[in-house]
């Protein structure tokens, strides 16, 4: 099922969606102030799999210059930068995420590149969507001349990091994930929260964050689990929404109980959350990289809010 279709069954479900959805708003990558448009990026297809301009020169208006700042981006990450040159013979370009994209996004050409005589710069205020799946991909801009004519596309190759802490394994596998994550996720700015009852009975929360408790010096033990953040803690929204209990050098053994929490819903009527699994599995290669285990899913309404009083929402227990 794709993007569209699925933001159309969720509002069948939930009351009170628009039947209209802005065109690109579904689209893996969103450009702020630019024009999406449906279908294959157009022009001449350039070598895939590195980061490259065109090997032979065209006659047609060329995309010169993609400046990331990191060709490493987060899932859910907004207000992303993204910068080049196109020649004098372009008025805009076009932009789009191979194999994921269902259409493209076209920007104007802006002012002549002050270290260039020959070339227009442009820039555009990116957002990368939750749904794309961690790992690399092939951003691939091409240029547009004022009649519509089309060059070569460039091709940028780039890594998308996963939400769920791993270490940046997904952008280079030799780094060693994590032993295990417990993580939260949800889609509404409520304050939510991630709930595991260890094999021994304690209570781990965003405010008492360890699975063992700290030394006399205050210090967690080694091999610890650790939950990494309080999202948007009493409503002081930070917009991440992703709460995870990493146990980062030792693998836990045992049941643990995972439960969420509504401490606040910050007055939203509902969120939808996921809560899932990850250990780490040797690949045939010989790297490791985390594997899901368990996921379940569910929603919370505002009545639910517990301010913090009692046992959140039981969703299930993992045998380690």
């Amino acid at each position: 099922m794709n993007r569209t279709a699925l933001l159309a069954l969720t509002c069948m479900t939930f009351a009170g969606c628009s039947d209209r959805t802005e065109p690109g708003m579904t689209e893996p990558l969103r450009l702020r102030g630019a024009q999406f448009v449906p279908g294959a990026l157009p022009g001449l297809e350039a070598a895939a799999g590195a980061s490259s301009a065109p090997s032979t020169p065209t006659p047609g208006p060329r995309v010169t210059a993609i400046d990331l700042r990191s060709i490493v981006v987060y899932q859910g990450q907004g207000n992303t930068k993204l910068a080049g040159r196109v020649d004098q013979k372009s008025s805009s370009v076009g932009l789009t995420i191979a194999k994921l994209s269902e259409g493209y996004w076209v920007l104007p050409a802006g002012y002549p590149d002050p270290a260039s005589e020959n070339e227009l710069t442009w820039d555009a205020s990116a957002e990368f969507d939750l749904s794309i799946p961690a790992g690399y991909h092939d951003l691939k801009l091409v240029a547009f001349d004022a009649d519509g004519n089309t060059g070569t596309q460039f091709t940028q190759r780039f890594c998308v990091a996963s939400r769920v802490p791993d270490g940046l394994n997904a952008c280079d596998p030799s780094l060693t994930p994590p032993r295990a994550v417990i993580s939260l996720s949800w889609d509404t700015n409520v304050d939510l929260d991630l709930e595991i009852i260890t094999p021994k009975g304690r209570v781990v929360t965003p405010k008492a964050p360890s699975t063992l408790p700290p030394g006399p010096d205050g210090v967690i033990p080694p091999g610890a689990g650790v939950i990494d953040r309080d999202s948007n803690a009493g409503c002081s929204i930070d917009g991440i929404r992703y709460e995870n209990l990493v146990f980062q050098t030792a693998k836990p053994s045992g049941r643990y109980g995972v439960y969420v929490d509504l401490f606040d819903s910050c007055q939203k009527p509902a969120t939808r959350f996921v809560a899932s699994v990850y250990v780490a599995k040797r690949q045939k290669d010989g790297t490791e990289r985390l594997e899901k285990l368990d996921e379940r899913s569910g929603i919370l309404v505002a009545s639910q809010a517990s301010g913090g009083t009692g046992r959140g929402l039981f969703l299930f227990e993992v045998q380690f």
